[in-house]
């Protein structure tokens, strides 16, 4: 991408407005990433059972997805620099598609622990740059708004009971029919 098309994408909103309807993508698509992320606690034995594993191996899906994300959040600026913000928070989103997708149909450890660590990166990367966008489309005025807005879709307690409930009450059918219902959350960022 040429010096000329970067400073051009990064030029200020203009006008003073908020780009309202972006923020709110942002913070449904953090609130999804998030739900995908926060699933497996509460579905390990039924995790396990199914991949005839035991439990503490089930649980390293969840070690996977936070080393996975712990590592991509501080360098997703250097990953793709000169990549447009909006293209490059689609393709987190379609990363994150696609690990409940492997999730969904995985038979084994090794594909459902690949599967996690693409949803880490791909929530580290999306939590890291949807911030700096969601400063991007707002007045200096509502910037404070708008980022709140964008952490309120993933971190807030409203949303954590939300995940809570909605993973135990998958346990019946298991994490696949979760991660199969989170899947198609990606194309509300579709350019």
């Amino acid at each position: 991408m040429s010096s000329s098309a970067i400073s051009r994408n990064a030029q200020p909103l203009g006008s003073g407005a908020t780009a309202w309807g972006a923020v709110f993508i942002m913070a449904t698509t953090s609130f999804a990433l998030t739900t995908g992320e926060f699933l497996p606690p509460s579905l390990l034995p039924s995790m396990a059972a199914s991949l005839g594993i035991t439990q503490g191996q089930a649980g390293q899906a969840v070690t996977a997805t936070a080393v996975a994300g712990l590592l991509m959040a501080p360098l997703i600026g250097t990953v793709a620099p000169g990549l447009d913000r909006r293209t490059l928070l689609s393709v987190l989103a379609v990363a994150a598609t696609v690990s409940n997708l492997a999730v969904a149909v995985s038979g084994s450890l090794v594909l459902l622990l690949a599967a996690r660590l693409l949803l880490g990166a791909a929530v580290g990367g999306f939590w890291a740059m949807s911030l700096s966008v969601a400063a991007r489309v707002s007045a200096p005025q509502r910037v404070g708004r708008a980022l709140t807005f964008v952490n309120m879709g993933g971190r807030s307690r409203l949303w954590r009971e939300f995940r809570s409930a909605y993973g135990s009450g998958r346990c019946s059918t298991g994490e696949r029919s979760s991660s199969w219902l989170l899947s198609p959350h990606w194309r509300s960022l579709s350019p």
